[in-house]
């Protein structure tokens, strides 16, 4: 351990490649009965927090982990086990570590960009007089995304978040079609009219 500790240290080998050897190390060490999975990750966003001398990152390696753990323990177990891996070839451990960091920084910029489209919708939207309904509804659409609104928002659902009438939510619906802030989903029509937020105009 304490020989893990002064090469993270003072080891210049590349900080991405480090990261991935002082994480497999780390696993391998395995001094804790659990939790060593997490500080491994956690010393992996330390070493990586050093590329930029900032004491800030916009990107997490834990939660790409996080979104492919199977994957994860898949590689760890080729690795790590010896009668699998009795080269101790650790090549293929640093390149699913390299392609998890890069899915991280796109998972980061996905967000970034979200927080973008959303802070540019409401400084379109905010001088539009809206009422509490219509700010509760596009707040909750844009909260859950495209995928926790999946086919957009329809008069039933609006009613459903706003606790209002049908005639009243028809009318918001409209406004809020009028003002830029709904757009309704091709294909859609009559009895099946469904809408989406309009971020970008």
């Amino acid at each position: 351990m304490a020989e893990l500790l002064v090469w993270c240290n003072d080891s210049d080998e590349n900080i991405y490649v480090k990261s991935a050897l002082a994480h497999l190390w780390f696993v391998a060490i395995h001094p804790y009965d659990d939790g060593n999975g997490r500080i491994a990750r956690a010393i992996t966003d330390y070493l990586l927090s050093s590329v930029s001398k900032k004491t800030f990152k916009f990107y997490s390696f834990s939660t790409a982990v996080n979104s492919d753990r199977k994957g994860y323990y898949d590689i760890l177990d080729r690795t790590t086990n010896l009668f699998r891996n009795r080269e101790y070839d650790f090549t293929a451990w640093i390149v699913w570590h390299l392609k998890t960091l890069n899915h991280a920084m796109e998972m980061a910029l996905a967000s970034i960009e979200v927080v973008i489209d959303k802070t540019k919708f409401w400084d379109r939207c905010r001088d539009k007089g809206l009422n509490i309904r219509q700010v509760k509804v596009l707040s909750k659409m844009l909260e859950k995304g495209k995928e926790g609104f999946e086919g957009g928002i329809n008069t039933k659902k609006y009613m459903a978040i706003s606790k209002t009438s049908r005639a009243t939510a028809i009318r918001d619906i409209a406004e809020l079609v009028a003002y830029d802030c709904l757009v309704q989903i091709k294909g859609s029509a009559g009895r099946n009219i469904r809408y989406e937020i309009l971020l970008t105009k």
